[in-house]
Formats: C-alpha cells, sequence, structure tokens
C-alpha cells in the first residue's frame, strides 16, 4: 500500500464555494380592494345614457394598493369581459355629519365646512380658478361639491372649505346628505 504527502492528492474539485440561496423576496401586505360602482345624476343637459364611474380602493390603512380590473359578467358567471383598470387608489373617506344648505346657491359656501377621513392618499388646497375648472371635485351623497381648502388637522383627517356646491346639475340634492 502506498501513502502520499503531496496536497495535489487530498484536493477536491475546484470551483467557486457551495453557498445557500437567499430566501424567497417578503411579499408586501396586498390590500383588499372595494369598489365603489357610482351612477352619478346626468352632469350635462345632453346626457342620455346612464353611466358609471368605477372608485377602487383599500380601507386598511398602510397597504399596498396596487389598482384593480373591472370585469362583467352577462351570463351569470360563466364568463367575464374586462371592462377597464383602475391603477391607483381613488380618494374615497368618510364625512361623520353632512353638509346644511349654503345662504346662497352659486356663490363660494364660507357657511358649511365638513371634516373627511381618507383610507389612503391625501387632499390639498388649490385656487379658486382651479375650483372653477373642475380640480378638487367630490361627490357627497349625490351631491358634486368642489372645495377650495383641505387642511391636514390630524393622521389621514382633513377640514375642508370654501366649497362650491350642487355642480353639474346637482343643486337638488343640497342639503340632502
Amino acid at each position: 500500500k502506498g501513502m502520499s504527502n503531496s496536497s495535489s492528492v487530498f484536493s477536491g474539485p475546484t470551483g467557486p464555494p457551495i453557498t445557500t440561496p437567499p430566501p424567497p423576496p417578503t411579499l408586501p401586505n396586498i390590500a383588499a380592494t372595494k369598489a365603489l360602482l357610482i351612477e352619478p345624476p346626468p352632469l350635462s343637459s345632453g346626457e342620455i345614457q346612464p353611466r358609471y364611474f368605477f372608485a377602487a380602493f383599500s380601507e386598511e390603512v398602510d397597504s399596498m394598493f396596487t389598482g384593480s380590473n373591472l370585469y362583467e359578467s352577462n351570463d351569470g358567471g360563466s364568463s367575464y369581459s374586462f371592462i377597464i383598470t383602475s391603477p391607483s387608489a381613488a380618494q374615497v373617506g368618510v364625512v361623520a355629519v353632512g353638509l346644511g344648505a349654503p345662504a346662497n346657491y352659486g356663490v363660494w359656501d364660507d357657511v358649511n365646512t365638513f371634516d373627511v377621513v381618507l383610507y389612503q392618499g391625501s387632499l390639498g388646497s388649490v385656487s379658486e380658478l382651479d375650483v372653477l375648472n373642475g380640480v378638487n371635485w367630490a361627490l357627497l351623497g349625490n351631491e358634486v361639491i368642489g372645495f377650495q381648502n383641505a387642511a391636514l388637522i390630524a393622521e389621514r383627517t382633513y377640514h375642508v372649505s370654501h366649497l362650491l356646491r350642487g355642480r353639474k346639475g346637482t343643486e337638488g340634492f343640497i342639503g340632502t346628505h
């Protein structure tokens, strides 16, 4: 029997050391999605067909909302057709107390204000001209309102003021929410 003192006889295969693979990535907290289908009153005198607004959001604070798709089934759920994608969360919140009727319709309402708690996102203040051009418009009940001022007063809670009420033919809903 032979014996060797040469290190080359005892060396193993060459190459990079074997390493343990990294753990799989942690998945984000995917939000449970809520959807609102809103059938607003006609927004112009020429509007005849009903139309709908689709708002998707999550009530889970600090969740990752990655968008949603809306599908329609006309055969009891056997098949579905794609309608629309919502790539981000809609600005949806809860208003605890509704608005009273303004002193004068058609002018800025500085008597009524409201506080809204958003599920996610934020609100901001804009110029009066921006509001007149459709920025910072919201649906409160069945009334379309515009607002100039939105001040953050607590986490996700905004005080909203300097309102334009009954926009786009919704004046009949002023004071009904």
